[in-house]
């Protein structure tokens, strides 16, 4: 009765793309971000199905899982993905850490990695070329050191979107929050100079190495199954680089 009325009470025309207008898009719109990450599977007249990394997010008694989960989805994570289909291709984690890298072993720069405010650039960035992001940054930072005017990002933002339009508020603030809130699930990634600088977790390296070394070349998927399947399977190899990784404990022999 109750739910019932809540659904009278609250009618949706809202119409996602595979699902039916109302509310059963609307639990695609909020689920859909978990399902692009390889944790559930859902689709109209389907079983909900949890893979293995959505299994393991969500034992509560392994709460290190987190990280590892989300260090497995993020390494994988392809901007220009079936359930996207956006211009910009390539995998924003690696394209951040391959420029941090590249930033840091910079003489010039004092190894603080890259300024918060230079993260619009690499979200506007349309290929997998961490080189001449540096190289942009580079003449970026010659010119407006690490402050440059909300002005300057932008245009040099449209100038990667071409004729894409963007709320600048969001080029400027709600996309690079949300970026950086999700690379640090992670845990590969540190704030530094009280939040305006993103660097790389020295904790972390190994699994960095193990990340460029590994997933530098991924193959492209025409389906959100296919793409789910891959994404959502867990590399217990890269899990087991990471810092927080527990070695299961061996049984003990019975005498």
């Amino acid at each position: 009765m109750y739910k019932l009325k809540v659904f009278d009470d609250n009618p949706q025309s809202h119409k996602e793309a595979g699902f039916e207008k109302g509310w059963t898009s609307r639990f695609d719109t909020w689920f859909k971000i978990a399902k692009e990450l390889g944790f559930v599977w859902y689709w109209p007249n389907e079983e909900i199905k949890f893979s293995e990394s959505g299994k393991m997010l969500l034992d509560k008694e392994k709460p290190e899982n987190e990280l590892m989960v989300f260090a497995n989805a993020f390494a994988k994570y392809q901007r220009q993905n079936p359930f996207r289909r956006v211009l910009n291709k390539n995998v924003p984690l690696i394209l951040l850490m391959q420029t941090i890298k590249l930033l840091n072993n910079d003489p010039e720069y004092k190894g603080a990695g890259i300024s918060r405010l230079e993260i619009p650039l690499l979200l506007c960035w349309k290929n997998d070329n961490a080189e001449s992001l540096y190289r942009e940054i580079k003449k970026l930072r010659k010119k407006y050191g690490y402050s440059p005017s909300n002005e300057v990002i932008l245009e040099l933002c449209y100038g990667l979107l071409n004729e894409t339009k963007r709320d600048d508020n969001s080029i400027l603030g709600d996309y690079p929050d949300d970026f950086i809130r999700k690379m640090r699930l992670t845990g590969l990634l540190s704030l530094r100079g009280g939040g305006r600088f993103i660097d790389i977790n020295t904790k972390e390296t190994t699994t960095v190495d193990y990340i460029l070394k590994n997933y530098i070349s991924y193959k492209e998927f025409e389906t959100e199954k296919e793409f789910f399947e891959y994404i959502g399977e867990v590399d217990h190899n890269l899990i087991a680089t990471l810092s927080v990784f527990k070695a299961p404990e061996k049984p003990q022999k019975q005498n």
